[in-house]
């Protein structure tokens, strides 16, 4: 009987430790989950708070995920997620989407597009890089939207004071000048020559 209980005695101790190491170690899963789902939410938060319009696509170009600012720029009144990007107007900026997927994901393309769907004219700035998974795989892109109206509007004021008169407004030296090389440019105009005094 004495055996017995010195070998249940030693057994419980055992089970008693066992018991300790499985609930820290759940406890210890427990703290990581939640801060990881903490990080998650913190990540989350910062995306939808990015004062720049971020969304991610597939290999199909369909938007599986994006922050509010995109929302707003690209003006549709719908959720975006599933949104196909070969829908947009602009064939340009589909080009550069697609090339993103096709490369290896060294460099990204930008440039200033007409992409949303408001009434009003806005000028965006679209940049996109590969999306890769874990072996280096490319699985779909990132895009950042920026709005560059006001940049575009301001190029295009300077533009007209520098090739108009300030106080007729009729068009200035530089003005015909470019005009008259953009004429001299075409195919058309190869082989007429004519001289102005």
């Amino acid at each position: 009987m004495e055996n017995i209980i010195h070998y249940l005695s030693e057994n419980i101790y055992l089970i008693v430790i066992f018991t300790t190491t499985i609930f820290m170690l759940l406890n210890s899963r427990n703290r990581i989950k939640e801060e990881l789902q903490k990080n998650s939410r913190k990540l989350n938060s910062l995306l939808l708070q990015v004062p720049v319009g971020i969304f991610f696509y597939d290999r199909e170009l369909k938007i599986f995920k994006h922050n509010t600012l995109f929302y707003k720029l690209f003006g549709l009144g719908k959720n975006l997620n599933g949104f196909n990007l070969n829908d947009l107007k602009d064939k340009k900026a589909i080009s550069i989407i697609k090339n993103t997927l096709h490369e290896n994901g060294q460099n990204s393309e930008f440039g200033s597009y007409n992409l949303s769907f408001k009434e009003k004219k806005i000028w965006l700035e679209l940049r996109c890089s590969p999306l890769l998974d874990e072996n280096g795989n490319i699985i779909g892109g990132i895009g950042t939207l920026e709005d560059k109206t006001i940049e575009h509007q301001s190029y295009e004021k300077i533009n007209y004071m520098s090739l108009h008169d300030s106080l007729t407004k009729l068009p200035n030296r530089r003005a015909y000048h470019d005009y008259m090389e953009n004429i001299l440019i075409k195919d058309e105009h190869k082989s007429l020559y004519s001289i102005l005094f």
